[in-house]
Order: C-alpha cells, then structure tokens, then sequence
C-alpha cells in the first residue's frame, strides 16, 4: 500500500478571478467566493487538503477572507466617483498538514456604479432663435446634462415639462435636441420659454434638481400679404388736372413687422388707355402715390373703378379699389349737329326765307352747357342772312334770309356763313360752322345745250334688280326749274331701258346683261322766259354694266376724301383720274371701283370702294397709307373743283343681298 503525502500544494484552477462590489454597500458585502484545490488524497488524515484562505495583500485593509469558506468582504464603503474603483487583493490557500503547503492567485475587485447621482445641465438656460415659416423637424438648439454616474446611470431622458402650448417643439428623449413640431407664428406667438427636464435611466431613477431654461425667439417671417388701409378710396378729380399730379396716397400695412420688403404697385383693372399708374412713396414705401400719366377727359370716359395691387419680393399681394370721378370743367365748345349745315333760298324772293335751324350740344355738363349763343361771323353783305330772335331755344335758332335783298341765281349761287355759337360756361367756350347756302333759280331764262354721260351699273353676281338709274344729263345754267319733255330716239343693244318724258329720270329692266350700252335721248324745251323760240338738246347716255363678285366686296378697302361741301358725288374726269392714280400706287391694272358716296354723317366727305385684284384689303391699306401723299393729290383736287359730267350709280341692294347670303 502506498500512502499519501503532503506533496501537492494547493491551488486555484480558475483565474482570473474577478470580484464586484456595488459603491456605497456598507462593511461584509460579499464580493467574491475563490475557492483552492489540493490534489493530496484527502482521504489520509493529516490535514493535507484542509485549507484555510487568507490575504496575502488586503489592499491596505480594506477587504477580508472567511478562513474556510474564501468569501471575500468589504471593511469599508466605496465611492466610485471618489476612489479608485478597481483592487488588486493576493489571496492564499494554505493546507493543514504538519508541513503546509500553499497556493496563492491575484483577485481583481471592481467597484461597480450605484445611481447616486442625479444628472446636472449645463448650462442651466439656453437661448435660439427659428423662423415662423420652419418646417417640421426643424433643428432649434440643444440641451446638454452630465451626470458622475456611468452605463445606464448616466444615459438621459429628456422632456419639456412646460412652455411648449400648443405642442410647438418636441425633443429628442435620448440626445436633448429640440426640433419644430408644430405650426408657428410670430405674430401670435413672437417668443416661447421652455422648462426642459432631464432624468437618468438608473434604478432608482435619478431626477435634476434644477429645470433648464430654453428661451426661443420666433423670427418673423414674411408670410402675409400686404393690406390696403383702407381697401377702397372714392375720390374727384378735374379733368384739366395737370400730367404727373399726385392725386391719392394708398396706405398699405403688413403684419410682418419684422420684415422690410419693397412694395411694387400696378393698376391691373380699369385703366384700359395706361391713364394712371402708382409709384412708391419716397419717404415711406408702405404708401403708394396714384399720379395720373395723361390727360383726362370727362367727355369721354367721366369715370374709372380702378383696381390696384401692391406685391411684395415674395409674390405676395393685396388689392384695393380706386372709384374715380371725373370733374367737368368747360374745356369744349358746343358742337354743331350736324357739323356743316347747307340750306337754299329762290332767288327774287321779296320775303324772308328760311334757310337752316342750328342745333348743338355740349358734351360739358350743364352748367357749362346751354342757354347757347348764336353768330353769324361773317359771309352776309347788308345783313342780308341773320338769326331770327323769335326762333331761338335754349339749344337751337333759325337763319333766315333778308326779304329785301335782292338774291339772284345768274349773279351769285351760293353763299358761305361762318356762324358760330357759344355755350354759357365760364370762361364760355365756342366753335363755328359753315353755312352753304344755294340760291335757286326761280325761272327757266337759259337754253340748254348737248352734253355727254356715262352711267356705270355694279350688278352684285350679274344680278341687278332694275329700277332708276339717275337723270339725263344735259347742259343748262338753269337746270333745276327747266319743263323739258325727254325721248330715248334710239339705244342699242336691245331695248332695256325708260324714260319719264316729263323728268327725264332714266331706268333699267331687272337684270339687264353685263356689257356696254348706248343712248342718244333727245331734249325738247317746253317753256322760257322771254324766249319766242325753244330749243332742242341731245344727251349721249353710256352705260356700262359690270358684275361684282363676293369676293371683290369682301377684299374691298374704303378710303374718305374730306372738305368736299358740295353734296355731289365723285364726278366727271376724276373718276378716271382717280382709277389712274390707284393703279399707280398699287403698280397694277386691275382696279376695281365699284362705290363712291357722300358719306351719311359727313356731308363734306366721300368714301370710294375699291379692291385691287386679289390683294388682301389690309396690304391694301398698307401700301396706301406709304403712298399716301400721292393719293392725297386727288383729295386736294376734288375739294377746289366742281364737275357733273359722271354719275356712279351703286347698287342700294348690295349690302341687302350680302347679308342675306
């Protein structure tokens, strides 16, 4: 039998051996049990693998060993934050044989955290600035805390505790970040205060004693538009107000404060002709000056409702209406109606005749209108045409003609007045007319002579309707009161035409063939005065029908000669001349004219229809209007010269047939 001895010292078969202990744990916690083997058959008496545990080095006391069962306890409370929060304690196995043996191993002690402190901010108060018009999860500014505790003692928990009605932040729990959560407005709300809390997330939980202060100032923003004070102005202004015055101040205000942003004011309704226009006020850019840019005329426009708006640099905007009465001041003399008056007398007319009624009016208001005045200026000889007293109303009189003068047809036909009327204004403003008055033959003392005519017939699509087509025309100084009895003695081709015998008006069937036709029509006296022999006259009548298409009508261009009094029509010679010059400006053969007229509210003005081939009527005043002069030559002729030699005759039943289809 072999029996054991005490050769094998005892030793501890799980190092490292790290104990843990909890700061503030009073004396004898327990912080690690090491336990020794000893590899000796325990069964042999002696002791060999009875052990006893002590401490080699006990760091400076501050730990002990249980003997036999190697738990190792505190002497002392420990401060983590304080004191070194690791030791390093020798621990020794010792057996009990008669000659002992031992072991020893190297136990690290670790001071584990308590959550005895609570977090701190620092700073305690914080300030930042966000604009109204943040977005949601805007970053505003942060909070920051500190704690001496460490791992969870230390990790933070945020929470605004008040200020933040209604919900405009929100902060990050873990970080302390405060971002924008809800809507803000500066003109509500210009500032915030938030008391911020922190807590740790330790057990027990840790608090701070002391909120942190968060002061947020909400920047203006410019998120309004700007509003007119008030949004409506009536105000009356003269119309001989002078360009460029200063006529109303329009008061904008702005709930942005804060902000300085230029203003631009337009007039966007009501002022179709640019008549006004609004412009910062130098001195204060919240004002706008209305200023008128043109002349007013209360006559014809006596009111504007304007509409004008004031836009910021953002796009913002407001408006407001400017109702605008025009005041009347006597800037118009009255107006004659019509503009040109022509009347006649008979010769040898021992009474007064009437001649013409004057009437105006006067586009001023009444005050500056009526009673009106009426004088003749000049054009009378001894008095000869005057305005009857009896006649005159409040806006018209009566010219009549002296009964004593002795008015003849053979010495003078017609007479020219100037007359002019005055309204009772004040200053009182005036205007003047002509008068032509014709003196008509009243006896048959001239003989009549041959003379020739020509009659052109517009037949719109080859259609002509018939009827009159004016009267034979002859030679006679006293036309009108002639008793002539009228024959057509021959006409060719064919047999389309009449005539009255005791008038002499001619006339056509109803759709007579396109081409040239002939007439010889003699004239035979009835009666004249001191005449024992009548005479006979003849008239060579043309007559040329021509077809006129649509398309002729709808590419057609009117032109107006002006300052023609007498009341007839485009005659005699210029109406070839005319029909030259326009093939000249246009540089081609094919013009067409097919209407000449007095025109209906002009008496001294003739419109000529005309198309030039197939080109556009808008081409056609284009180059017109660059060759104007050349044209105007005619306008100048016409206007000095008098001649009757030609009729155009147009066909009172186009304009009928165009508008039927």
């Amino acid at each position: 039998m072999v029996l054991d001895i005490n050769d094998e010292a005892p030793y501890f078969p799980n190092p490292p051996y790290i104990g843990t202990i909890e700061e503030n744990k009073p004396p004898g916690t327990s912080v690690i049990v090491v336990q020794a083997v000893d590899e000796d058959d325990p069964n042999v008496d002696g002791g060999h693998t009875d052990l006893t545990y002590s401490l080699d080095d006990d760091s400076n006391g501050r730990f002990v060993i249980d003997k036999d069962s190697g738990l190792i306890t505190n002497t002392m409370t420990f401060d983590r934050e304080g004191e070194p929060n690791e030791y390093n304690i020798t621990v020794r196995a010792t057996d009990k044989a008669v000659n002992p043996l031992s072991g020893t191993t190297l136990v690290t002690v670790r001071v584990e955290d308590a959550n005895d402190h609570r977090p701190k901010f620092n700073p305690l108060e914080y300030t930042a600035s966000v604009p109204e018009n943040a977005y949601p999860a805007f970053f505003v500014t942060k909070v920051d805390a500190t704690d001496e505790d460490i791992g969870y003692n230390s990790r933070f928990e945020f929470t605004i505790v008040s200020g933040n009605e209604p919900y405009a932040f929100y902060i990050k729990p873990a970080t302390g970040e405060i971002l924008v959560s809800g809507e803000l407005d500066y003109e509500t709300k210009p500032s915030y205060t938030l008391k911020i809390n922190v807590s740790d997330q330790g057990m027990p939980q840790q608090t701070s004693l002391a909120f942190a202060t968060v002061l947020i100032t909400i920047l203006d923003a410019n998120d309004h538009p700007p509003v007119f004070q008030p949004d409506e102005y009536t105000i009356s202004i003269k119309e001989d107000v002078a360009i460029g015055t200063p006529l109303l101040s329009l008061v904008t205000t702005d709930i942005d404060k804060a902000i300085q942003t230029k203003l631009w004011f337009t007039v966007v309704l009501g002022d179709p002709a640019n008549i006004f226009d609004v412009r910062p006020d130098p001195n204060n850019p919240s004002v706008g000056i209305l200023y008128n840019t043109a002349s007013l005329d209360r006559e014809t426009v006596d009111g504007y409702i304007l509409e004008i708006q004031a836009e910021d640099a953002d796009g913002l905007f407001a408006t407001c209406v400017v109702i605008v009465t025009v005041l009347d001041v006597n800037d118009n003399g009255p107006h004659f109606v019509p503009p040109l008056y022509f009347g006649s007398i008979v010769e040898k007319t021992k009474t007064s005749q009437f001649v013409v009624k004057l009437n105006s009016y006067d586009p001023d208001e009444p005050s500056n209108g009526p009673p009106f005045d009426y004088k003749i200026l000049n054009g009378t000889v001894n008095g000869n045409f005057y305005i009857e007293p009896s006649s005159k109303t409040s806006t018209t009189a009566d010219i009549y003609s002296l009964g004593s003068y002795d008015f003849s047809y053979e010495v003078k036909r017609e007479w020219k007045l100037w007359v002019q009327v005055t309204d009772s204004g004040n200053p009182a403003m005036s205007n003047i007319t002509v008068v032509y008055i014709e003196v008509k033959d009243s006896e048959n003392n001239n003989e009549p002579f041959n003379a020739t005519m020509t009659i052109i017939l517009n037949a719109f699509h080859g259609h002509f309707e018939g009827g009159d087509i004016g009267k034979v025309y002859y030679r006679d100084n006293d036309f009108e009161v002639d008793e002539n009895g009228y024959k057509i003695l021959n006409q060719n081709p064919g047999v389309y035409f009449n005539i009255d015998p005791n008038t002499g008006q001619l006339s056509v069937q109803r759709d007579i063939p396109m081409g040239n036709y002939g007439l010889f029509v003699h004239i035979k006296e009835k009666s004249r005065k001191d005449s024992s022999k009548l005479k006979d006259a003849y008239s060579a009548v043309n007559v040329n029908v021509r077809n006129i298409s649509e398309t002729t009508v709808s590419m057609s261009t009117t032109v107006q000669f002006v300052n023609i009094h007498e009341q007839a029509i485009l005659v005699g010679d210029y109406y070839n001349k005319l029909q030259e010059t326009l093939k000249e400006i246009y540089q081609v053969d094919d013009v067409f004219i097919f209407s000449i007229q007095t025109d209906l509210e002009n008496l001294q003005a003739i419109n000529v229809q005309f198309s030039v081939g197939n080109m556009p009527s808008i081409e056609v005043l284009v180059i017109l209007n660059e060759k104007r002069d050349s044209f105007a030559k005619i306008g100048k002729n016409i206007d000095e010269r008098y001649v009757n030699s030609l009729i155009i005759y147009i066909v009172k039943k186009i304009v009928k047939n165009l508008t039927s289809g």
